[in-house]
């Protein structure tokens, strides 16, 4: 059970660890590109309920990266065209205009310490609500893991150093092949 919960807590390490080193890489990207993934899908929408006679409905998700947050929008349109369903990714240099989830906007329905939650009915055939989520958030969240392991690696290369068990932290000058607190080997 040790060594699962072990190989677990080295897992849960690396991929912390990963998820802070892509955040930090998105938000330095973030100040000079917009990276947007929008997924388009056509609704089945029964006659008596669509928000406009004859237009085709589309449910639409985007997940944008841009101005140092992460945005993610949901919402429902209708559209005399269609767009293409599926998956589209963008790249683009950071305009001046900002998400419909930017602080200024009057759709904004509560904003804090950077983050937002927006709720907006633009027009009949537009209903949609966004997030945003500030990307020192997501690195701050994803950096306890790698700092908790830093610290305890530290801590075990010092016990071990001054002669004593790894995993315990117990004294082995009298038994140095193996604890006879915790039963590890000296040498593992």
């Amino acid at each position: 059970m040790t060594a699962l919960r072990s190989r677990l807590r080295r897992w849960t390490m690396v991929a912390s660890a990963a998820l802070l080193l892509l955040t930090c890489a998105a938000w330095v990207r973030s100040e000079h590109f917009k990276d947007t993934l929008t997924h388009w899908q056509e609704l089945d929408v029964p006659r008596e309920l669509r928000l406009v006679p004859d237009h085709a409905h589309w449910r639409n998700l985007t997940v944008e990266v841009a101005h140092g947050a992460l945005y993610v929008q949901r919402g429902i349109y209708a559209h005399g065209s269609a767009p293409a369903a599926g998956f589209k990714w963008s790249s683009m240099p950071v305009a001046f205009e900002l998400f419909l989830c930017s602080p200024a906007t009057p759709d904004v329905r509560m904003a804090a310490a950077g983050f937002a939650v927006s709720k907006w009915e633009r027009f009949p055939s537009w209903r949609s609500a966004a997030v945003r989520v500030p990307l020192w958030s997501i690195a701050a969240a994803s950096s306890v893991m790698p700092a908790f392991g830093l610290i305890t690696g530290i801590r075990r290369r010092r016990r071990y150093e001054d002669g004593c068990c790894r995993s315990c932290g117990y004294d082995l000058r009298a038994t140095p092949q193996r604890c006879p607190e915790c039963g590890q080997r000296a040498d593992a």
